[in-house]
Order: structure tokens, then sequence, then C-alpha cells
């Protein structure tokens, strides 16, 4: 649906994934236990995904993704039969603002809710992402500082279990991270809006790939 100030998408979707990496933990006689990714299973997912692009003013936009789904998971692990079905929600939300003559500013806001594994599950994961951008001579030299996860918020909590343990796992990384860069562009400029806008969404794309990989 395409409106006067906004974009607005709705998409339906299921999805069938087979081999399923699933952590899953054992433990051997003595007591220790190892966690490890196993192809364990099968899953189908449905799925609402709802997505607004919405441009508030001539210097500010906003960007945002809400997916709403429920996924069956079923298969055997170690001759033990599991069969789930969960429902979460994930969703994202960038804030562009590019003020003239200063910098380029964007917040990006990351939410992925509850997930279900074969033995257990994830707890909710959710990180705040901070970009600025100023350009000088003539947007020649560019200087650009990033900061992952602003908040500190990114941390890791998943909770297992079998007939013969209880299993709950928590790690915290340095996930607060600052990147800076200065780069020169030789040769001819983008000088046309389209140009500078289809440079700025590349941009954001490439970031939430590498967030993805984080």
């Amino acid at each position: 649906m395409f409106l006067s100030f906004a974009t607005l998408t709705l998409n339906c979707y299921f999805r069938n994934v087979r081999d399923v990496i699933n952590f899953t933990s054992t433990v051997d006689t003595s007591g220790t236990t190892y966690l490890r990714p196993e192809n364990a299973g099968e899953s189908n997912t449905f799925g609402l995904e709802f997505i607004v692009k919405e441009n508030l003013t001539k210097w500010w936009s906003l960007n945002g993704r809400f997916d709403y789904f429920q996924t069956n998971l079923y298969g055997n692990f170690l001759d033990n039969d599991f069969d789930k079905t969960y429902n979460a929600w994930n969703a994202r939300l960038s804030s562009n603002v590019a003020i003239p003559e200063i910098a380029d500013i964007q917040l990006s806001y990351l939410y992925f809710g509850e997930q279900q594994n074969a033995q257990g599950s994830f707890e909710p994961f959710q990180m705040l992402n901070l970009a600025i951008q100023k350009s000088f001579l003539d947007k020649k030299l560019v200087l650009a500082l990033r900061i992952n996860d602003l908040l500190n918020q990114q941390k890791f909590r998943m909770s297992n279990g079998g007939s013969d343990f209880s299993q709950n796992i928590y790690q915290k990384t340095n996930s607060r991270i600052v990147f800076l860069a200065l780069t020169y562009n030789f040769g001819e400029q983008f000088n046309t809006k389209s140009k500078r806008t289809q440079m700025r969404k590349q941009r954001e794309m490439e970031g939430e790939i590498q967030q993805s990989g984080n």
C-alpha cells in the first residue's frame, strides 16, 4: 500500500526447514556436559511480516519490520522424539536523520523473541546500534562512527533439559564495539539525490548483514 507519507507492506509466508540446526546437550558417564550444534529434526513455520517505510520529513525517515510466526519443530535426537509448537515475534526499527551541513545519524533497534529448540529454549535478544557520518571537502572525505550495542544489552541465555539433566547457560560478551572509519573518495562523485539515497540504503543493508553475523 502506497500512501503520501509511507509505504506499507504485508507478507504471508510458509517455510519448511529440514535438518534444523539445534544446540543440543549430552551428558557422559563422568557427568561432563557437551553442548554442540546438531542437524536434528524438521520445522514448519507460518508467519506474517509487516513492513513500513515512512518519510516524516525531508530529513527524517523511519523503516520498520514486524514479524509474527508460529513454528512446529519435530524430529528425533538420541532416540528421543520431540514435537513442540511455539509462537514468537521479531522486530527491527531504523531511524535515519540527515541534518544538513552537520551529519547523517542512524539509530537501529533489533529484537528477537524467545525461540524453542529440540531440548529447550533461547531467551529474547535485543540490541541498539548508533551510526554517525559526516562529509568534508565536497563529500570527498567521509568520517563515519558506528557503535554496536550502544546500551550493552546483547547477551545469550539458553535453557536445555533431558530425562537426566537440566542446564541453564548465560553468556555476556564484549558486544559494545566502536568502529571509526575515514574514507577519501577519488573520481566522480554522486551528486544526485537518487544516487545518494541508493548509497545510504546500501550502507544500511551492509550494516544489517554485519549485525546478523555477530
